[in-house]
């Protein structure tokens, strides 16, 4: 962690989705996205719909901490939508990344 500067703990989650199953994966990223607000330590979130090199889709969530993510992802409504995302992406596609990060001063 830097010292002094406000740091956040950054999710990404890339999957490509099966033939004709893009609009229900994307929406279910919404889903989740929109659901996250309540969640002690969420910052912020955004689903991801175009600009992979690998024609992915998914999301990213800005956290406060590891712990405030890890906490969340183990709620039971995250689980589920997790779950029913499984059938309907290529199995080998899905992608999780982490990152710690911080806001330079002024940014």
């Amino acid at each position: 962690m830097m010292a002094g500067r406000d740091t956040y703990y950054v999710r990404l989650s890339l999957m490509d989705p099966k033939p004709g199953e893009r609009e229900r994966v994307v929406k279910m990223h919404e889903d989740l996205v929109t659901w996250l607000p309540g969640q002690p330590g969420f910052v912020r979130g955004y689903v991801i719909v175009s600009g992979d090199p690998l024609d992915r889709v998914g999301h990213m969530n800005v956290w406060r901490s590891m712990h405030d993510a890890d906490q969340a992802a183990q709620t039971d409504h995250v689980l589920a939508i997790r779950s029913a995302l499984l059938p309907l992406i290529d199995k080998d596609s899905h992608a999780e990344h982490s990152y710690e990060t911080y806001a330079p001063t002024g940014a």
